[in-house]
């Protein structure tokens, strides 16, 4: 939480304080979460890694490299 209050911008998973502060798109960038009551820990891994890489590249990357309007407004909203 404190990385949010130097204007620093938070990619992860919706797990602990996330949920209640995250907005994904406007403050953070925030991947789809696992089924823990159906997948292995295995899968939730890879479910996660593969979701993370999908946000970086397409999400994240492109707005500060093609957007850096968008990527300023996110950042002051972080």
């Amino acid at each position: 939480m404190t990385a949010a209050m130097n204007g620093a911008v938070n990619v992860s998973i919706a797990d602990g304080w996330i949920p209640e502060f995250a907005r994904h798109g406007e403050n953070a960038f925030v991947t789809p979460p696992a089924d823990h009551t159906a997948m292995s820990i295995e899968d939730i891994d890879n479910f996660d890694h593969q979701n993370i890489m999908n946000v970086l590249e397409n999400e994240v990357i492109p707005t500060y490299y093609d957007n850096p309007n968008k990527w300023t407004e996110i950042v002051k909203h972080s």
